[in-house]
């Protein structure tokens, strides 16, 4: 072939193939040299080269030289693929490289093209650095809620009041800062009540892993005793961090690799092909999943890497502490615990309490070896007549469909004191077993108990179950019959020795998503109920003997000047999402949301502990708007209102018209100037330009070539004369 005829060649493989930059390498290899061939190799051809089936371009070949070898242009190598020849040469000009003979190449001369999959085993190894990202301080606004539940019972047939109660909680959030203060009162069927029960709590929390309150008339964290505290509680935590080894992965392609860890990113770079190895990933969470994401020029792909630990063991150095102290009950008391990550599979935990100089104590040591779970200590209790000290252990095996339970208590010096639980369960379609027996003194001796679930058919199953204690014995079946997702219906019969058998059934019907309706009996009484789910709940419920029921609860919301009413207590999430685009309309979590303002701002919604995604209803966007991300995903506090400046997420654009004067548009051509790609103008000359801030000066190009500059700002219309042909 002509050298002219090759040239020609080139320009048109050129035209097919776009420019391709390299990405940096991750760990440079030296090309080895060998012994070079006494001349150029004879043969000399022009070909389209493709690697992975995908074309590099035009480049010289030669062949023909007495080793057989082959050699290609030095520019056809990319980055990082070095290992791929061994030999370098230039011959007329041109830097050649002699492919490696492992490459196992294909020679078309008729359609003169060389191509080659890739070998990554011959390039080189690297790695990525992993960094944890800090979390964001969010910025945060004020958060007001009241949150409020009223209840109240009677008989219309005897005239009576059986009782009322209330509960309302007045909240406020603000960044670390919280506090509320709530009410709540119990009517008895006199009419009378009891003192009134007023409860508070103000928290600062920096973080997520510490924080310290003042409570009033709020319950123990720790369970020793029950009653209402008046005190202070404070929790911190740290170090619970595990590391995966190493994770490999293989490119055959320069690729552009993300890596993140239960939806954090840990890395992103531009990599050459070759053998990846990710060492030492921290995960943070007890079960997740490693996600590498690899996007070269032949698409997308995705290594996953799930992990699972078990839930009750903190890493090796990971710890949880919580303090609690004040008057419990109207008494002194003073309560801690302690978790210490000791090794990979073993957990320490420590926790004491004392009020009014009677004190308990437990220590446990937790192993979970797989699928197990073990826990033994000592336990100490002076609340009684004398002290007590017990070992403890609990123990837990899993496999398949079979879980073991075992749980033993044993006094020192007092055996007739000891207690031994035991349960079996074993869950497999069709069946569903729970088997438990032991003894315990709280049960007034030996017990054992039987119950489960059979699936006799598709919408039907039978519930059987039977216990049998030293005080006597139960035993009773039912079925449970679900013809629609919507309906269920259940009935059953139990008894004991001596006893006449009762009855009893039920069935309910999900109305809409936000209303249900049910009724129930025992033969001598129908029960009927109804619950609204909306702003709020509302459920009233009466039954042929007389008694009738309502009660009321829900929360209402103000953030951000937005008054919102909600029948969800307990603690929620708002975030006020800044996008600049009016109306448009905002999904999350799967739901609708709303539009937003004229401002571009709508309030989020959202459920407290879970990860949120913003979803845009891209029907709603103007045509002008162009969007980088259509979904936006939130890591966020467990409770308060947060901002977020989406805002850079959104280019907003306008129609500009270009010609030589208002009667000769350039339709069809194109406009273009630094830093920005050719954009295309229609039949009238019209083209979608993003907004400058500033003047800029292109070049407009007319549909037969002619050119000339223009001057671009903020005029819809813009004008230029062609230069001479």
């Amino acid at each position: 072939m002509s050298r002219h005829l090759n040239w020609t060649f080139l320009a048109l493989l050129t035209s097919l193939a776009a420019a391709q930059s390299t990405p940096p390498a991750v760990l440079p290899v030296d090309a080895p040299s060998t012994a070079l061939p006494a001349a150029c190799p004879p043969d000399e051809s022009f070909v389209e080269v493709r690697v992975a089936g995908r074309s590099r371009g035009g480049y010289w070949l030669r062949t023909g030289a007495a080793d057989q070898r082959t050699w290609l242009q030095r520019s056809a190598i990319r980055s990082g693929e070095e290992a791929y020849f061994d030999a370098q040469l230039t011959c007329d000009d041109i830097d050649l490289v002699r492919l490696r003979s492992e490459l196992p190449l294909k020679i078309d001369p008729e359609q003169l093209t060389l191509s080659f999959d890739p070998l990554p085993q011959l390039l080189s190894t690297g790695t990525l650095a992993l960094a944890v990202p800090p979390v964001p301080r969010l910025p945060s606004i004020p958060l007001f809620n009241l949150e409020y539940h009223f209840g109240a019972s009677g008989n219309v047939l005897a005239g009576a009041f059986r009782g009322a109660q209330f509960d309302t909680r007045a909240e406020y959030l603000k960044g670390n800062f919280s506090s509320f203060i709530g009410i709540r009162q119990l009517y008895t069927t006199t009419l009378q009540s009891g003192p009134l029960g007023l409860y508070s709590r103000v928290r600062y929390q920096p973080s997520g892993d510490r924080y310290a309150q003042l409570i009033y008339n709020l319950p123990s964290t720790l369970n020793f005793w029950s009653g209402p505290l008046q005190g202070a509680q404070g929790m911190i935590r740290g170090g619970n961090v595990r590391y995966w080894p190493s994770l490999s992965f293989v490119l055959p392609l320069g690729s552009d690799v993300r890596v993140s860890v239960d939806g954090t990113e840990l890395a992103h770079a531009q990599v050459v092909p070759g053998t990846i190895t990710l060492h030492d990933i921290p995960l943070r969470q007890s079960k997740g999943s490693i996600l590498v994401s690899i996007e070269d020029e032949t698409g997308t792909r995705f290594i996953s890497q799930d992990y699972s630990y078990a839930p009750e063991l903190l890493a090796p150095g990971g710890y949880t502490v919580t303090a609690e102290g004040g008057a419990l009950a109207g008494q002194a008391y003073v309560g801690s615990a302690l978790q210490y990550g000791l090794t990979p599979s073993v957990t320490v935990e420590a926790e004491a309490g004392l009020k009014a100089g009677q004190g308990i104590a437990n220590a446990w040591v937790v192993l979970a070896p797989p699928q197990q779970h073990l826990r033994f200590g000592v336990g100490i209790d002076t609340t009684g007549s004398a002290p007590v000290t017990a070992l403890k252990a609990q123990y837990i095996f899993i496999t398949g469909a079979f879980n073991v339970g075992l749980s033993t208590q044993v006094p020192l010096g007092d055996l007739s004191g000891t207690q031994v639980d035991a349960a079996l369960r074993y869950a497999s379609a069709p069946l569903n077993v729970n088997l438990s027996g032991g003894y315990n003194l709280a049960l007034n001796g030996w017990y054992a108990q039987v119950d489960g679930s059979v699936r006799a058919g598709p919408h039907l199953n039978v519930l059987p179950f039977a216990a049998v204690t030293t005080r006597g014995s139960r035993f009773g079946v039912g079925v449970s019959w679900t013809p629609q997702p919507n309906i269920q219906a259940q009935a059953g019969v139990s008894g004991s020795p001596g006893n006449p058998l009762g009855f009893g059934a039920a069935i309910s019907d999900q109305l809409t998503p936000s209303s249900r309706v049910s009724a129930s009996t025992d033969l001598r009484n129908l029960a009927l109920d109804y619950q609204f789910r909306g702003h709020t709940e509302v459920e009233v419920g009466a039954s042929t003997s007389g008694n009738v029921n309502a009660q009321l609860q829900g929360r209402a919301t103000l953030v951000a000047g937005k008054l919102s009413f909600s029948a969800n207590k307990g603690s929620r999430r708002f975030v006020l999402l800044k996008t600049g685009i009016p109306d448009l309309g905002i999904s999350a979590e799967g739901a609708y949301q709303g539009r937003t303002n004229a401002a571009g701002d709508l309030v989020l919604s959202l459920e407290s502990g879970s990860g949120s995604q913003v979803q845009l209803d891209l029907t709603t966007l103007p045509i002008e708007i162009a969007v980088e991300s259509e979904t936006l995903n939130l890591t966020l506090p467990t409770e308060g209102a947060t901002v977020i400046d989406w805002r850079e997420n959104f280019t907003r654009s306008r129609f500009v018209t270009f010609g030589l004067d208002a009667q000769h548009l350039a339709a069809g051509g194109q406009v273009r100037w630094d830093g920005q790609d050719p954009i295309d103008l229609d039949d009238q000359g019209e083209g979608l330009l993003p907004v400058l801030n500033q003047f800029v000066t292109g070049t407009l190009t007319f549909a037969d070539g002619r050119e000339c500059a223009v001057r671009i700002s903020t005029a819809s219309q813009v004008f230029c004369t062609p230069a001479a042909p």
